[in-house]
């Protein structure tokens, strides 16, 4: 009866050389699968590596065009706002300039004031529909504008000025 070549033979003598070959041959393939599988992984690390190049460019691109966007708006804004903001400071101008050319003409008459309740003259009457129709800024406006002392410091403004004109 006859031994399979599945196990090598005990006998230092009588070698069993099919059993070592076939377990060399299983050996090698092992390894061939195991290179294949190798060169695979490297494979998908590259791909993976281009992958995250491409996503830093593109992420890179996108933050430039955002920056580059941001300061267009901004820039617009801020172009627009000073716009408005001179036509407002320049109509204001020519509204008071206006009323300031009529009071100067009025002469001495009287007239119920509804603010006080008392005839007064119609130059007080004017000053006070005036001043009634100015806007004046909110705690909330000027927390939001971060006005400080230091800032009204600069501006060199009596009280009469600042109740008066505003900022």
């Amino acid at each position: 009866m006859a031994f399979p070549a599945t196990y090598p033979y005990i006998d230092v003598n009588n070698l069993n050389l099919d059993w070592i070959i076939n377990e060399v041959k299983e050996l090698r393939t092992e390894v061939e699968t195991l290179a294949t599988n190798i060169d695979g992984v490297n494979n998908a690390l590259a791909r993976i590596d281009a992958l995250e190049d491409y996503c830093d460019r593109l992420h890179n691109g996108l933050n430039a065009q955002y920056a580059r966007i941001t300061s267009e708006y901004e820039t617009a804004i801020a172009t627009e706002s000073n716009t408005l903001i001179n036509l407002m400071d320049a109509k204001d101008e020519v509204v008071k300039e206006y009323i300031d050319d009529s009071i100067a003409g009025l002469p001495g008459y009287y007239m119920y004031n509804p603010y006080t309740g008392e005839y007064s003259t119609i130059t007080d009457v004017m000053m006070y529909l005036y001043n009634s129709q100015r806007v004046g800024i909110t705690a909330a406006a000027y927390d939001a504008l971060q006005l400080t002392a230091t800032n009204y410091d600069g501006l060199s403004l009596t009280a009469y000025d600042y109740d008066m004109n505003g900022i």
